[in-house]
């Protein structure tokens, strides 16, 4: 038997998967058959479903219930007999309908069309499934109608153009066949509001999937360009200070495990990147002072704000490779945060003095800026400016 998937968001819009029956090769001993993998894949679909689900769902009885009133209202108006308990039969209609939709007509969908390519059989099912709903539909309202006295089945639509007017009495077979079509057309149209939406949110999951990947990767680049600073910074100090080589692993070590415990995080907070950041020109400081100074201005309003991971630490590294290390004098590095009109301003300047000999292939900002973009929609700002003996770099960005 083919595996069957049936898959519905939750409440935040993650995707929750429940797949029956499981693989023979997760658990071949405890693998169900396929009557009950049918089931159990039905009843987990029934009882799992977003808030936005259910949300829509009632505005849709409710806009049932009120739509059928009002019809029944007007026609009473124009002629036609008053239906007593109108609202009542209104609120038997949407019952039947929302219960029909989630028991039967959602669980198909999910099995066989969501996030799936549909087969003739599926959708040979699924037509089978609307005559069906639109019969049980109308034999089930009509029950309890009767049931309960409520209404009268309609038996007479008159038409009226001007100042006459003709009509048609419906009974029997014609009558029950008009109502089977109205109903078959309401299930029609909740079908197909249902799969475009689906179709919407899968296609917004993809994006995100793709767009969390492109970010993962981005971040990752920056890994072995560090490292390499960092152990030349260290076999630089090894035959000098074996003390202070020990403090800077011991910095490094600090540092990877920060990177190693972020797994696929990709953002995190400018109060830990600021840390990243003097870690890192704690290394860099045993090998280029006294050339090298730094400071951060950072306000307090901007500590708690996320942006992509190891975005400080690639532009401090590149300050200091660019920068500071090729020029002979003294030089600095300053990092400032703070608030703006529409989000906040976050700004690198350093000093630089005679053209760099290492040629910069320009990875590090072209990765640092994909990565604002993309984490902002293309809201972020970046730009730099070159100065008599400053290079500054300035990011505006979304709070």
């Amino acid at each position: 038997m083919d595996e069957i998937q049936f898959v519905e968001g939750d409440q935040e819009g993650r995707t929750v998967n429940e797949t029956a029956p499981h693989s023979a090769a997760t658990n071949p001993s405890t693998r169900p058959s396929g009557p009950r993998s049918l089931v159990s894949g039905w009843w987990h679909t029934v009882t799992h479903a977003s808030r936005l689900y259910w949300t829509l769902q009632i505005i849709n009885s409710l806009g049932s219930v009120f739509v059928t009133v009002q019809l029944l209202q007007s026609a009473a108006q124009f002629g036609g007999a008053p239906r007593d308990n109108a609202f009542l039969g209104a609120v038997l209609d949407a019952v039947v309908l929302l219960a029909m939709t989630h028991l039967l007509l959602r669980p198909l969908l999910l099995g066989a069309f969501v996030r799936q390519r549909a087969t003739f059989a599926a959708w040979s099912g699924l037509v089978m499934a609307l005559l069906a709903c639109a019969v049980f539909s109308v034999l089930a309202t009509d029950l309890l109608a009767t049931l309960s006295r409520v209404r009268g089945p309609i038996q007479e639509i008159r038409f009226h153009t001007g100042t006459s007017e003709f009509g048609i009495a419906l009974n029997g077979w014609q009558l029950f066949a008009m109502q089977v079509v109205n109903a078959l057309m309401a299930y029609l149209v909740w079908t197909t509001v249902y799969l475009g939406w689906k179709a919407i949110a899968a296609r917004r999951e993809l994006q995100r999937k793709v767009k969390h990947a492109r970010m993962w990767q981005l971040t990752r680049q920056m890994g072995p360009h560090f490292l390499f600073n960092a152990f030349n910074s260290i076999r630089g100090l090894m035959y000098e200070d074996r003390d202070r080589a020990a403090q800077l692993i011991t910095r490094l070590s600090d540092l990877l495990r920060v990177q190693l415990g972020m797994h696929e995080e990709t953002h995190q907070s400018l109060r830990e990147e600021c840390r990243m950041a003097r870690d890192y020109l704690e290394i860099e400081l045993v090998r280029l002072e006294p050339r090298l100074s730094y400071s951060f201005d950072i306000a307090q309003e901007c500590e708690n704000l996320m942006l992509p991971t190891l975005t400080v630490l690639t532009v401090v590294e590149n300050a200091v490779k660019h920068g500071i290390a090729p020029n002979p004098e003294s030089g600095w590095i300053r990092i400032s945060a703070r608030p703006a009109a529409k989000g906040w301003v976050l700004e690198v300047t350093n000093s630089y003095g005679p053209p760099s000999t290492v040629q910069s292939t320009g990875i590090g900002l072209k990765n640092l800026r994909e990565r604002l973009l993309l984490s902002t929609n293309g809201q972020a700002r970046v730009e730099y400016q070159k100065e008599r003996d400053a290079f500054r770099l300035r990011m505006e960005l979304l709070a």
